[in-house]
């Protein structure tokens, strides 16, 4: 975000040292063969980074309780 300090807060995703990403061109692809990268991308990733054994809660029930706000759901 711009204007925010990196001191407050960086995020970063987790990766293993091995599997080191790579920025390539963009490509045009027919809609058929999109869906099977899709596909094969996911399973990549899965494989490249690690398991947090911690979900992230829902933000926004966080920001409803720190606010003080109380939902019927």
């Amino acid at each position: 975000m711009p204007g925010l300090s990196t001191d407050i807060m960086v995020h970063r995703l987790p990766e293993k040292e091995e599997c080191k990403p790579v920025q390539q061109k963009l490509r045009r692809m027919r809609p058929d063969v999109l869906l099977t990268i899709k596909e094969e991308i996911k399973k990549d990733l899965n494989k490249a980074s690690p398991k947090d054994n911690f979900q992230l809660p829902h933000i926004d029930r966080l920001v409803d309780n720190m606010a003080g706000y109380c939902s019927s759901s």
